[in-house]
């Protein structure tokens, strides 16, 4: 009775009930983390075990085969010490040394990647320079061949024409051109003469016009060479014939290269026959075109190719009296001015004189 007397403390009474209430769900927690802990550990050795096994089968090297490979080569390469690594390191050695005679940059040996990228840069420099000394020579040969092109031309086999009719026509007009400048070199002393004949006549403006075209003529023969003419980049000798004319009682054919020399040949004798009768004019001198030395000469422009001398002095001659013709009478009946102060043959004139048909 005492004791039921006594007042009771309820706190000493419920307090380990509440502890143990509490611990119960904090060791239910933990035993679930410990149960999915062991699992995960379990599904991970799983996937060691198998995995090898997977990739044996797809054929991928395992990480235990990629070390030991290395260790396989340096211990088949430690037995070959001596002269066979020399031998191995000598077209190594050879190569940095041809790399560097080359002005090409050294291999880098700090990896595959940065080696390969080097090499491409090394390939595409070759190329570039491979491709630029293409084109310095064949801007050379478009320039013109320098060399011995009398009789047989000295220009590369396979740079020559593969039609044998292009070697004829070309070695034809390299014998003629060399035979006329020939005869040209002898007219010289003539022209001279000619115009101490003039001095002694007192024919200033005629002595000055004449003095004129020798200068004309003499610039022309030092231009011209025929010796270090290239005939084959030339493209009349590839151009088939597209006109024809007359001359001489038969008919010829030419192309737009040989036309384009005939209607010159007008035109160039038209100007010079101009000048020629209004020096004369201004002499007070009678008229007399076939008496003048230009008209006799009558081969200012012409380079020896494409046409005959023979049918240039006569288109050339066929200008001059024309030309002659209006300078001497102050008229421009066959020419006309043009607006730079230049002088020109009529155009209907010039295709009568020529009188080129074209080939169907």
């Amino acid at each position: 009775m005492k004791l039921l007397s006594r007042p009771i403390n309820w706190t000493l009474v419920l307090a380990p009930l509440l502890v143990s209430m509490l611990a119960l769900p904090g060791n239910a927690h933990s035993r679930d983390n410990d149960r999915t802990t062991r699992q995960l550990e379990h599904r991970q050795r799983v996937r060691e075990v198998e995995r090898p096994q997977r990739k044996a089968e797809a054929g991928v090297p395992t990480p235990q085969a990629r070390r030991a490979a290395p260790i396989a080569v340096r211990t088949s390469d430690s037995g070959n010490r001596g002269p066979d690594r020399r031998q191995a390191a000598a077209p190594q050695r050879s190569d940095r040394d041809a790399r560097v005679r080359d002005g090409r940059p050294a291999r880098d040996a700090s990896g595959p990647r940065r080696s390969a990228m080097a090499e491409s840069l090394d390939r595409a420099q070759r190329s570039r320079a491979q491709s630029d000394s293409r084109h310095d020579r064949q801007s050379s040969r478009d320039n013109g061949y320098q060399g011995d092109n009398r009789g047989q031309s000295s220009r590369p086999a396979h740079a020559r024409p593969r039609d044998s009719r292009h070697e004829q026509r070309i070695r034809h007009d390299q014998q003629r051109a060399d035979r006329y400048y020939a005869a040209q070199a002898r007219q010289r002393e003539v022209a001279m003469q000619r115009t101490r004949a003039l001095q002694q006549q007192r024919r200033a403006n005629q002595y000055r016009y004449q003095n004129q075209y020798n200068q004309r003529l003499r610039q022309q023969h030092v231009s011209w060479n025929s010796g270090r003419y290239n005939y084959y980049n030339d493209p009349f000798y590839s151009t088939p014939a597209s006109y024809r004319y007359q001359f001489g009682g038969q008919w010829h054919s030419t192309n737009r290269y040989g036309a384009n020399l005939m209607q010159q040949a007008v035109d160039y004798g038209y100007q010079e026959g101009l000048r020629a009768g209004q020096a004369d004019r201004y002499d007070g001198w009678r008229a007399d075109y076939r008496d003048n030395y230009a008209y006799q000469d009558a081969g200012y422009g012409y380079n020896g190719r494409y046409i005959s001398p023979g049918e240039y002095q006569h288109y050339f001659r066929q200008g001059f009296q024309r030309g002659y013709q209006d300078g001497y009478g102050n008229r421009y009946d066959y020419g006309y001015r043009r607006s730079d102060g230049s002088v020109a043959i009529i155009a209907a004139v010039l295709a009568t004189i020529v009188g080129l048909q074209v080939l169907n």
